[in-house]
């Protein structure tokens, strides 16, 4: 939304972020600087997220750049090309507030807990299973009704408070986070770092590009090491990376079809 104009923002509700509420101040100047606060935040929590990292790393895609220019065929590519829009002249705050929310933002309201309405079906006939019915009778005390629902609750969301079904399925977001991904930031900001210095420095040795990042650095060589040990490290050194620059090139490939994060094997084709 641009600020100039002036428009109120609707409430987002983004998996992984704070929900953005609007507080409408009095007179313009405060609606102004409402807006510009809650732009900043907006972006500053962004930018601390996972979709900061989607961002930077489909612009790695050449399938992606393709399907910009209308040149990829793959229907996934296209999508996320669609979403996503042409990044090249655009910084990620920016891009955030005019198609990040938009991209990310659960499209339908997410569900709550409810009182059935008088004469309604305690079981509706076409009773979702992702849905609990209970009937809770009023004339128990409270601790009672308390501890009893939370037998029930136990029962679906097991010992760690998790359901037992898969949450992130129901997302109606057009892209979402692969929220089951084991897949760590940290990852991400090491074999993106690694993307990076390879395409900067092409010529490079895998065991120079290793030292440089401090990849595995208990096989990084000093002048006390002796020629058989400099030898084994420059080999377990040139492993350890391409592994790392493997996991880089699927990061990307996955990024651009929706899938991130993500470093499951490029398929063979």
């Amino acid at each position: 939304m641009a600020m100039s104009d002036l428009q109120e923002p609707t409430e987002l509700f983004i998996k992984g972020l704070p929900r953005q509420r609007w507080h409408r101040p009095e007179g313009l100047k405060k609606r102004r600087e409402e807006l510009e606060r809650q732009e900043k935040q907006q972006i500053e929590q962004a930018l601390a997220s996972p979709y900061y990292w989607w961002w930077l790393v489909i612009q790695e895609s050449e399938d992606f750049q393709k399907a910009i220019k209308r040149r990829h065929e793959d229907p996934e590519v296209i999508k996320v090309a669609e979403a996503f829009g042409p990044l090249g002249r655009r910084d990620f705050g920016s891009w955030w507030l005019l198609k990040g929310q938009k991209i990310f933002a659960q499209r339908e309201a997410l569900p709550r807990v409810r009182a059935m309405e008088s004469g309604e079906r305690a079981m509706p006939k076409n009773a979702e299973r992702a849905k609990l019915y209970l009937e809770v009778p009023l004339t128990l005390k409270r601790s009672t009704v308390v501890r009893q629902i939370n037998a029930f609750l136990n029962q679906h969301y097991g010992v760690k408070g998790r359901p037992q079904h898969n949450v992130f399925a129901h997302s109606t977001a057009l892209l979402d986070i692969n929220k089951s991904s084991k897949v760590r930031t940290t990852t991400v900001q090491q074999v993106y770092a690694l993307w990076l210095r390879r395409k900067q420095h092409p010529a490079e040795t895998w065991v120079s590009t290793g030292e440089a990042l401090r990849i595995s650095p208990v096989f990084i060589n000093n002048e006390r090491t002796s020629p058989y040990d400099r030898a084994y490290n420059d080999r377990m050194m040139t492993l350890s990376v391409q592994r790392l620059y493997r996991k880089a090139e699927a990061l990307i490939y996955w990024a651009a079809r929706g899938d991130f994060p993500c470093t499951k094997p490029i398929p063979k084709t």
